[in-house]
Formats: C-alpha cells, structure tokens, sequence
C-alpha cells in the first residue's frame, strides 16, 4: 500500500512561483554525451538565436545509467533502491516493499506517485482529509497560545500576591494550584530561593 502522506509539503494548489524551477529528469541507459566520462548532465534552456535569452525555472537533466559507477557500497544501494522505484512502482501497485519505504527520499516519492494517480474525487476527498488536519492543528495551536497567555496572567498574579506578602499558602489557595507549583513559578521569577 503506498503510504500516506505525511505533511502539508503535498498541498496540491499552490501559487506557480512556488512551482519553479522545474527540473525534467531522464535516466539514459545509453552513451548521451560520447566525448565524456561524466554521467551527470545539468541543461537550462535558451533562445536559439538569442543566446543571452534564458528561460529561468526550465532546466533539463540528464543520467546515464552506462557511465554511473557508484564509488561506495551506500550509493550502490541507493541506485539499486531508485532503479527498483522506476521499475517496480506502477499505477496499479497496492503494495510496496518496505525496503523502498524506508529511505525517506524514496518513501517522498512514493507519496508524489500516489498523489498523481488520485482520480478528482479522490483528490478532492484528500484535500478535504488535510484541510481538517490543518483545521485541527490550527485550533490546538490556539488553544495552546490561549494558554501560555492565561499561564503567564496566572505567573504575573502570584508574583503580585507575594511582593504584596500574601503567604504561598494563600496564593495557592487562591490561585487553586499546588504549593509547588506556586513555589515553582516563584524560584523562576527570582522571588524565593
């Protein structure tokens, strides 16, 4: 099963200057450039004529697969774990291997593959699941914000009640916390040792 996604970096509407640059990768298992040993090729577009015309965001690369040679037995297992990705994962899969979901990278675009395979209802269900997490995690922020705020009116009245001489005791009471607690926040403000 292809996992869920995990955070909100999957929102699908965003503004289109988020969505730059945009990268066109391709994986050549043939020799692209013969006069070089590189397997790395890195293009950006320009005018034909004009060549001082750039379009920015576009760029193009290219991998050839003959002339990768992984120097360490970690870049062994990652192009074997990204070869198995492009060769095993399809429309139609259901289940993925655990060894693919445990590189975070992989698992990343996994959660892309599922994402462009969402019919519209799919999606739309999907942007409605997020926008309730979302939701949720707005409120309990708040909720949270609301009580630092009523933590630290609570602080700055038992720091009042005792530099006017009201006993801890009568401040916790008062205050319907623990003498500890009161104690706590009064070793912090500096007023008791």
């Amino acid at each position: 099963m292809l996992p869920k996604p995990t955070s909100n970096k999957f929102e699908i509407r965003r503004r289109y200057a988020e969505l730059q640059p945009v990268y066109a990768l391709s994986l050549v298992n043939q020799n692209f450039e013969p006069n070089t040993e590189q397997f790395y090729h890195h293009y950006a577009l320009y005018h034909h004529e004009l060549r001082d015309r750039k379009i920015d965001g576009i760029e193009l690369v290219f991998v050839e697969l003959k002339k990768f040679k992984p120097q360490s037995v970690a870049d062994r297992r990652m192009m074997v774990l990204w070869l198995r990705f492009l060769t095993e994962v399809a429309e139609e899969t259901s289940e993925i291997d655990g060894e693919l979901l445990d590189h975070p990278d992989i698992r990343e675009a996994l959660e892309y593959v599922k994402i462009s395979g969402m019919t519209k209802e799919e999606l739309e269900g999907y942007d409605q699941y997020w926008d309730g997490i979302r939701s949720e995690i707005t409120l309990i922020d708040g909720a949270e914000r609301k009580g630092r705020q009523e933590g630290v009116q609570v602080a700055v009245q038992i720091i009042k009640m005792h530099i006017q001489g009201t006993s801890i005791k009568e401040i916790a009471a008062r205050t319907k916390l623990s003498l500890s607690e009161v104690e706590t926040i009064l070793q912090n403000a500096g007023l008791i040792g």
